[in-house]
Formats: C-alpha cells, structure tokens, sequence
C-alpha cells in the first residue's frame, strides 16, 4: 500500500538529507524576533534617570513661575517618550503656541509647546489680572508674543538650571514658531525624547511639551548612563564592606552538647537529685559546638580559671538545623 507524506514528513527527510550531504548532522540556528521599531528605545534605567532629572525641574519650575504670575502653579511630569518628530507634531493641538529654542554649543533646535487654554491665562496674570483669560481668536498679538517669551525663559533658565550639571549646554529662546512651519526645526523621522509635563493653575489645566532632538538627548542620556554606572559601582564596593563589619559584629548562639542519646521514659521517671545519668559516649569522645543550631565544631569541654570553655578539636562542616528542611 502506498503511503503519503505529510509536508512536515518531507521537510524532516529534505533537513535530513542536506545533513548527510554535508557529512553530518546540521545544527539548527535559534532565531530571535528582532522589532526594528524598538531599537534605540530608552532603557528603563535612563527613563528612571531622566524621571528624577525632570521632577526636579518640574518642581522648580513651579515655585519659579509660579512667583513670576504671583500664582499657584503646579508642574508635574507626565511621561517621557522617544518617537519621531513628525509624530510629535501629529499630537499637537491645532491651535497652538510653540517656540524653538536653540541648543548650544551643538545649536540644534528644541521644541516648547504650550497649550493656549494656560498661555492666555498667564497672559492676564502677567498684565494684573486674576487669571481669567480667554482664547479670542486663533493669533496671539505681538503684546501676547511678548508676555509668553517672557515665560518660554523662565522655562528655559529652569531647564539649563538641572541639565548643566550633567552636560555643558546652555538653552536660548529662539523664537515663535508658527504651526505651518515646524517641521523646519527637525525631519519629521528624527527620533526625539518627548517629555510632557501637566501644570495647575488654580482651577485650570493644561499640558506643555518639550521635545529634544536626538543630538541634545543622546548626550543627556550618555551622561545619565556613566553617572548611573558609577553611582552603582561606587554603592556596590561601599556596601561590602559595611555589610562585613555588620555581620562581623552579629552575634549567634553557641551551645556545646553531646550528640543525642536515648533514654528510656522509666528512667527519665526514676531520676532523683544526685543520682548519675550515664550516656553512651567514650568519656574521650569530643562534644558538639553548635552555633545558632548548625554543628560548627567538635570540642572537647574544660575549664579555664573560673568558666566553663570549649577546646576546638576539629572543624565540622555545616549541618542542617536539627527539625530543619
């Protein structure tokens, strides 16, 4: 009867076949799936680093502008992204303020985005008023213009202000950029670090964004990474040693004691005040010295001036607990 193979059959015969030919079994490659789109993402260390950095400008920023429109102001971080720039703008509400601002020394652009339902708001506290700004048309006036650079800079001074340790760069208000011409500042398929940040004023809310090209974050993250590596080196050989001189000056039980020997309940029973329980062991053989349950020694038991002490006569090694797992 003739028999049909499966197509799982023929391949196992082809595999088969190439093995012989080339004078042995084949070793199979192990593949892994690969997802381009991943690459060069931000590692979860340099997130957490980036996180700290950011929070602690957030704060500033909100005690610093905060006392500049004479209001409470508060700024947290949102999240941090990579994506591409053309991406980053998709994002963007249509009617929107948004400033460059040029990176030195690399002079590359970076990106402010300020949501205009905060900006016209900050606008009226800068001018006197108490905070009730509304949008009234799509423009924001040269007077406007004016007000909301003022802000872009202190934006800018708090961010040179936590970047500077880290990377020598300074920030400067470049101007404002109108929606028609962002995509002048970077490709849309340049890879930026995109942070959001959420600011409370009073009762109102909004989102401002800063996107930072890719030659202004590498450096940052580069810097982020050394700084991480050596804050764990250094953790890492500080903590050994304290670690030692902790355990150096722990302190264990020692016990010293026969090894287990049987005896019958009758004469447990029968036991009275001076009578003599003999055991079962040579009166040479050496005792056991436990520490903290675990036979470490054997030892033979003696007297030094006026305490009882314990003769090492060999090293043990280490025994499970007696009732142990």
């Amino acid at each position: 009867m003739e028999r049909i193979l499966h197509q799982d059959e023929i391949d196992s015969l082809f595999r088969a076949a190439q093995g012989m030919q080339s004078g042995g079994p084949r070793r199979m490659r192990q593949l892994t799936r690969c997802d381009f789109r991943q690459a060069g993402q931000i590692t979860r260390e340099q997130a957490r680093s980036v996180g700290g950095l950011h929070e602690s400008f957030a704060r500033n920023l909100g005690h610093t502008l905060g006392a500049y429109l004479r209001s409470r102001l508060d700024v947290s971080l949102a999240s941090i992204e990579q994506l591409g720039f053309g991406e980053f703008i998709q994002r963007m509400p249509e009617v929107s303020y948004i400033a460059s601002v040029q990176v030195m020394p690399s002079g590359a652009n970076a990106a402010i985005q300020l949501d205009l339902a905060l900006a016209y708001p900050m606008i009226d506290l800068v001018l006197g008023g108490n905070g009730n700004g509304t949008q009234e048309g799509s423009e924001v006036t040269e007077i406007e213009e004016q007000i909301l650079e003022s802000i872009v800079n202190v934006i800018v001074r708090e961010l040179q202000q936590v970047w500077q340790p880290l990377l020598e760069v300074s920030f400067r208000f470049e101007r404002r950029q109108p929606m028609a011409q962002i995509f002048r500042l970077m490709p849309p398929n340049e890879k930026i670090m995109a942070l959001t940040f959420e600011l409370h004023l009073g009762e109102l809310r909004g989102m401002m964004n800063v996107a930072f090209p890719a030659v202004v974050s590498t450096g940052l993250l580069r810097k982020l990474s050394e700084a991480w590596v050596y804050h764990r080196r250094h953790e890492e050989s500080d903590l050994r040693p304290r670690l030692q001189r902790k355990l150096l000056g722990a302190k264990f039980g020692l016990e010293l004691a026969l090894p287990p020997w049987p005896v019958a309940i009758r004469e447990l029973l029968a036991l009275e005040v001076g009578q003599v329980l003999v055991f079962g062991h040579r009166a040479d053989r050496p005792a056991q010295l436990k520490v903290a349950g675990r036979t470490v020694f054997e030892a033979q038991a003696i007297r030094h001036q006026h305490y009882r002490a314990a003769l090492i006569r060999a090293v043990q090694p280490l025994a499970k607990p007696e009732g142990g797992q």
